[in-house]
């Protein structure tokens, strides 16, 4: 399932930190068609392409960044995804 809210955001669903559905061009064209009704039943057509243009809720890592993060995580087994808020500062500090 995918929420679509009024601005993109962090959700937490099942203890887990996740994002709302943040559309795209490429993802949008790769909807089924009955997806692709059920989001315009939702949001009229004319306004569609302006969810392509929503911020981020939280900016993309780099690779090294993801690889940095991942080591961290799977060094201290799933526990540490909790710490993961405290790496990420780490690494926006030293990039």
């Amino acid at each position: 399932f995918h929420m679509l809210l009024d601005a993109h955001d962090m959700v937490i669903a099942n203890g887990m930190e996740t994002e709302s559905f943040q559309p795209s061009v490429r993802n949008y064209l790769d909807l089924p068609i009955a997806t692709k009704n059920s989001l315009t039943a939702q949001v009229p057509r004319d306004e569609i392409h302006s969810l392509f243009n929503r911020p981020d809720a939280m900016r993309t890592l780099k690779g090294y960044e993801v690889d940095v993060l991942m080591t961290y995580m799977f060094a201290r087994g799933t526990h540490a995804v909790s710490q993961a808020p405290r790496v990420y500062d780490d690494l926006r500090a030293a990039a």
